[in-house]
């Protein structure tokens, strides 16, 4: 199901409740917080979800009076979703006291530690969901359906995502038509600037075509004429990138939230989207650990509604229906070395139907890589390129003695390892990763 943008929730929470009679104005912060606020001083944080769900990130793994939330820090929270999770249309918001908020976190999640969990005691990643037909166990039961505890708080009024859709591409068309503008305009200035330089050294060379003595004096004049020009090169120079600003600001967030999930053990996938601003600002490994130990069954059933929508075939659909039962059940094993047999199968009948014989893996593999499936995973997902990266890189790579270590420690498996027995898979990690991996690549299959 298609993700709906931060900025477009964000935006049409802030339209919300400016037409309940609420304008709000932008406060200066740092990182990416979105702090806002009221024309009587009181301040506002906006949280925007996809999937009904309200994270905050705690700096302890049990709640004390010590205990410090990330969703902290102001006077209300501003909670933006769509009305069916993930889908266009009606967006609604709510405006919750934060220590309201706090105070709502903190109890569910004690409950939930009162309860046994089977959890390793480090989960900083606490949840609250808005879901009305939540049908998990009993010490779950209390993280669930706040559309109806705080229904008090849901602001009045209907605004849809076509609405900002289309002040967005109004404003954006502005922005980018200026951007080009400025960039135009100094680079326009930077050749000025350079020109009369160029000049003056094509003449020299051209001078020294016809009097090779000249060239020590005419360099002393070169040194002379830029050293001059130095200042102003630097200023336009500067221009220059003030207008590239923006950008390599954005290239940077994407090369580390790349880099947080390369190194946390966990895949991508959509239902972790909703943490990338998190990623920018703290423990990767812990932030997603304890998401998906705390959240597995909310990902399980995420995955299991879109079955119906893979274009594969019946037999493949409900070997991981299968598949998802056995990780329900624990059985992390049997998913592991399920899995993989069942992804080249669906490749295989993919884009080879026609002939039954058995194809090398790698040439599979080749086949889902090619740039028009690359193009799906970054359409489903800006960031499903890294799981393609990841996914084929690792999960398909040769092992041998001199890099058993290395897919012995990973919770992400690895077919070669998998299927000949080199490495037991055999944890809750190792298991869902496997199921996020299959997800990731059926998801990519489009209608023949």
């Amino acid at each position: 199901m298609e993700k709906i943008s931060n900025n477009i929730l964000r935006d049409a929470g802030l339209e919300l409740i400016k037409r309940s009679g609420t304008p709000l104005e932008k406060i200066p912060s740092q990182g990416r917080s979105m702090i806002y606020a009221m024309p009587n001083g009181e301040t506002v944080r906006v949280r925007t979800c996809n999937d009904h769900v309200l994270i905050a990130i705690a700096n302890e793994s049990t709640p004390s009076e010590n205990t410090k939330l990330n969703i902290e820090g102001t006077d209300w929270l501003l909670i933006v979703m769509p009305e069916i999770k993930r889908s266009k249309g009606k967006i609604i918001a709510y405006l919750v006291p934060t220590d309201v908020a706090v105070e709502a976190t903190k109890t569910s999640h004690q409950h939930w530690l009162d309860s046994s969990p089977g959890t390793h005691g480090n989960n900083k990643t606490w949840c609250l969901w808005f879901d009305k037909k939540f049908t998990g166990k009993d010490s779950r039961i209390q993280k669930h359906n706040y559309s109806d505890k705080w229904a008090k708080y849901l602001i009045d009024g209907h605004i849809t995502i076509s609405e900002i859709e289309l002040a967005h591409i109004t404003s954006n068309a502005n922005v980018l038509q200026t951007g080009f503008d400025d960039l135009e305009d100094n680079f326009e200035r930077f050749i000025e600037t350079m020109t009369p330089f160029f000049q003056f050294l094509a003449d020299k060379i051209q001078k020294w075509e016809m009097e090779s003595t000249s060239f020590n004096r005419d360099m002393s004049d070169i040194s002379q004429q830029l050293n001059l020009l130095l200042p102003t090169i630097k200023q336009e120079l500067e221009k220059l990138l003030q207008t590239f600003a923006p950008y390599i600001d954005a290239l940077e967030n994407h090369l580390k939230i790349v880099n947080s999930f390369e190194t946390s053990g966990w895949l991508p996938h959509r239902s972790t989207n909703h943490l990338h601003d998190d990623l920018l600002h703290g423990n990767a490994y812990s932030i997603l650990t304890n998401y998906h130990h705390e959240n597995w069954n909310d990902i399980l059933q995420d995955i299991e509604s879109n079955i119906p929508e893979y274009n594969i075939d019946s037999e493949s659909k409900k070997t991981f229906e299968e598949i998802i039962l056995a990780h329900r059940a624990e059985h992390y094993r049997c998913v592991c070395r399920a899995i993989f047999p069942e992804i080249e199968r669906v490749i295989r009948n993919y884009f080879y139907a026609d002939n039954p014989k058995t194809l090398n893996p790698s040439k599979l593999i080749i086949k889902l890589t090619e740039d028009n499936n690359i193009e799906e995973f970054i359409k489903n997902d800006p960031f499903g390129a890294v799981a393609f990266k990841t996914s084929i890189e690792h999960l398909y790579r040769s092992v041998n003695s001199s890099n058993l270590s290395e897919f012995e420690h990973n919770s992400i498996p690895n077919r070669h390892a998998t299927i000949h027995g080199l490495v037991s898979y055999s944890t809750m990690p190792h298991s869902l990763n496997s199921i996020i991996m299959a997800d990731n690549i059926f998801s990519i299959l489009k209608q023949r």
